[in-house]
């Protein structure tokens, strides 16, 4: 029987890493070790310096296994197999090595960039698992932007000036003009990325959703919206996800993780930030049969 291989469409800040940990700790998946790969998106050039992130990581940690003399974990193994990594047959050979996917087992890639592929790309994916299926996150358009933008500023916090740390380099060389400017508080820094394709493709549900769709059929896809997973709605949307991926619930699930406390924003900037991504609430409006009371408040407040 074979297993099923899915990935993850993002979006950055909706909720990725409770998707990962729920099926992980909670299910009969088999997840890898490392939440994200980045391969589709850096093969394709839409991100850049992950691999040699990736094999920075291996050779820290290997230098320290051999000093410690401590044996390979099930983790060491699979990050070393990560940092090897030259073509598509050796990401497919992880999942069927290290996951079972090609022996009825469930695992998944969950990179929240690979909102930003195109349609050729989940061609690929389709054309090396055939039986492959998506999830797509979303989240209220405003709250994920405002969300990225601190996690934003949390990562160029910690480049300090002429800081050469390899761990850096993901951020360093993805968003270097950004990094090169004096600190920017969160509403400029807010509004610069409103302008910037690069986070705006990285957040454009609906066009991820239609290049998505042009290779996989709308029951290969499942959509879930992050505020539902904050809520009481945690367990029936848990039950759906694991019905879709074909996984039991091995225990019950439970909110795995706390959203971060940001600055509240002014009504006023809310209400900026809402005409500028006022397409992605009318597309989630017109395509899904209900959504979340925050997103129908801003549709309600701003329009």
């Amino acid at each position: 029987m074979p297993g099923q291989y899915f990935a993850c469409l993002g979006a950055q800040k909706c909720g990725t890493t409770w998707l990962y940990r729920f099926l992980k700790n909670k299910t009969s998946a088999i997840m890898p070790e490392l939440k994200e790969f980045h391969w589709f998106d850096e093969r394709t050039g839409k991100v850049q310096g992950f691999h040699q992130w990736y094999q920075w990581r291996w050779e820290t940690r290997s230098c320290a296994l051999k000093a410690s003399g401590e044996h390979f974990t099930r983790e060491d193994e699979q990050l070393r197999a990560r940092s090897l990594m030259s073509s598509d047959d050796d990401y497919k050979a992880f999942f069927q090595s290290y996951c079972g996917v090609n022996s009825g087992s469930v695992s998944g890639d969950i990179t929240p960039s690979y909102a930003m592929l195109d349609a050729e790309h989940f061609g690929a994916i389709k054309s090396l698992f055939f039986n492959a299926k998506l999830i797509q996150l979303l989240r209220n358009p405003v709250d994920r932007h405002w969300s990225a933008t601190h996690h934003l500023a949390n990562k160029l916090a910690a480049l300090q000036p002429g800081q050469r740390e390899a761990a850096s380099q993901p951020v360093a060389l993805n968003y270097a003009d950004y990094a090169h400017l004096p600190p920017l508080n969160a509403e400029d820094l807010a509004l610069a990325m409103l302008q910037d394709p690069r986070f705006r493709r990285r957040s454009d549900y609906h066009r991820s959703y239609t290049a998505a769709r042009s290779v996989f059929s709308s029951t290969e896809i499942k959509t879930v919206f992050s505020e539902h997973l904050f809520s009481a709605d945690v367990v029936s949307v848990c039950e759906r996800v694991s019905e879709f991926l074909n996984v039991e619930i091995n225990s019950a699930p439970s909110l795995l993780i706390k959203k971060p406390a940001y600055p509240a924003m002014s009504r006023e900037l809310r209400k900026r930030f809402f005409q500028a991504l006022k397409a992605d609430y009318q597309w989630a409006q017109s395509k899904f049969r209900q959504i979340p009371d925050t997103w129908l408040r801003d549709l309600r407040d701003f329009s």
